[in-house]
């Protein structure tokens, strides 16, 4: 989800209470808050699958990540390689 989409949609949720006559309900703000959360925690979710670079442990299946790279030196035998 793009930060374009997100803001979108706050925009759309402020339009939606400050053009309703009564006060928004709890159980919707409680829902309004979460769906900002998870959107969040998806735009954050891109950084925590960060390459490894130059000169990190790495296996060749990937299982400690990927090289930037995209190149895991490691030889036979060896449980881990490093990122060339």
């Amino acid at each position: 989800m793009s930060a374009r989409a997100s803001i979108d949609i706050v925009f759309l949720a402020h339009q939606v209470y400050t053009n309703s006559p009564k006060m928004i309900s709890f159980r919707t703000c409680r829902l309004f808050v979460l769906m900002v959360v998870a959107m969040l925690m998806l735009s954050f979710a891109p950084s925590a699958m960060a390459c490894l670079k130059k000169g990190k442990k790495c296996t060749a299946s990937g299982s400690r990540g990927n090289c930037c790279s995209g190149l895991c030196n490691q030889a036979a035998g060896k449980k881990t390689g490093k990122c060339t």
